[in-house]
């Protein structure tokens, strides 16, 4: 590698640093400096650069640039983040790539993106049992089977879980989807009912090559058990 540069690092800022002083990986600086082949540096996970962090960043970037032989006007600089959102998220991506690199806000430009949901068949409404979908069994491909997928696009419970999952912006507690879906159905599920068809929504695809009926990321907080210990009774039963 110190021979012949590879043309992509993908590194992180100890190991960086550390190449930037250690004097047997000067071969690599070196010849990019003579090439001026810095051309692009990406930062991933944008939004964990945040206080003291993002300022040693923004110094370091400047440190590799001039071990480099490069300005800010001779790289073109990118932040991926799928964190930073909200009204002014632009305005704040902006401002923060700005101060990293040294390049005015007028030359960033921002590109978004988002979720595309796939649309199914209009529901049916027509009433299963849980039990009875959970019953209905896998094809050869573990997760994968058309007629719980269909059953699924037909029942109210799965409908109304997944409309009101994807249509929200913000993550939903699991004690609001039960009463919103008590209320919607008529029904008395509770919350482990709702996980269990949370489950069997995620865990079925038509097909392996379009997405399960339902795809989501849970947000789980445990409480730790405090002052748990031994106590040791006398002539106890």
């Amino acid at each position: 590698m110190r021979e012949e540069p590879a043309p992509i690092l993908v590194t992180n800022g100890t190991m960086l640093e550390y190449m930037m002083v250690r004097q047997i990986d000067a071969p690599i600086i070196q010849q990019s400096k003579s090439q001026k082949s810095l051309r692009w540096i990406v930062l991933d996970e944008a939004h964990t650069y945040v206080g003291s962090q993002a300022a040693e960043l923004a110094l370091q970037l400047r440190r590799v640039m001039t071990a480099f032989g490069v300005t800010p006007d001779d790289v073109r600089f990118v932040a991926t983040s799928a964190t930073i959102a909200g009204s002014d998220a632009e305005k704040q991506l902006k401002k923060f790539l700005s101060e990293l690199s040294g390049i005015p806000q007028e030359r960033i430009d921002v590109l978004d993106g988002s979720r595309v949901i796939p649309e199914l068949e209009p529901c049916k409404h027509v009433f299963i049992p849980l039990e009875e979908i959970e019953q209905i069994p896998d094809t050869d491909m573990k997760g994968v089977s058309p007629e719980r997928f269909d059953a699924l696009t037909h029942s109210p419970e799965a409908y109304y879980l997944r409309d009101m999952l994807v249509t929200q912006p913000n993550p939903m507690k699991l004690d609001d989807m039960t009463q919103r879906l008590n209320s919607l159905t008529k029904q008395h599920y509770s919350q482990q009912d709702v996980l269990r068809w949370i489950d069997v929504c995620s865990g079925t695809q038509p097909n392996t090559k379009d997405p399960a009926f339902l795809k989501v990321r849970a947000h789980i907080f445990q409480r730790n058990t405090q002052g748990c210990g031994p106590v040791l009774i006398k002539n106890a039963d």
